[in-house]
C-alpha cells in the first residue's frame, strides 16, 4: 500500500473517530446508555461502527431540525387556511353573480 494511500485512510479514520465521539457526547441518550456503546466499540466490525455513526448522525441532524419542520409545518397550515377561505370567497362572489344574472 502507497504512502499515501495509508495516510488518507489514517486520516479518514481518524475524522470518523473523532466524529463519532462528539456525537456520542452530544446524543440525548441517557449516560449508562452511551457508556455501553463506547464499550462495545472496540470489539465492533467497522461495518457496524460505520452504521452506528450514520444512524447517530442521523438522530442528531432530526434533532436539530425539528424546530424548523414545526415552523414550517405551522406556516403550511395558515397558507393553506387562507387559500382555502379565499377559494370559498370566490364562491361566493360565483354564486352571487350566477343569482344576480338569474
Amino acid at each position: 500500500m502507497p504512502d499515501d494511500t495509508i495516510q488518507d485512510a489514517k486520516t479518514g479514520l481518524e475524522f470518523h473517530a473523532k466524529k463519532l465521539a462528539a456525537l456520542i457526547i452530544v446524543s440525548s441518550m441517557p449516560q449508562s446508555v452511551k457508556e455501553a456503546w463506547v464499550a462495545l466499540l472496540p470489539i465492533m466490525k467497522l461495518p457496524q461502527i460505520a452504521r452506528f455513526l450514520d444512524i447517530l448522525e442521523a438522530k442528531y441532524l432530526n434533532e436539530k431540525t425539528k424546530m424548523v419542520d414545526e415552523t414550517y409545518k405551522h406556516e403550511l397550515a395558515d397558507f393553506l387556511h387562507e387559500v382555502e377561505e379565499s377559494d370559498n370567497e370566490r364562491e361566493l362572489a360565483l354564486i352571487k353573480k350566477i343569482d344576480a344574472l338569474a
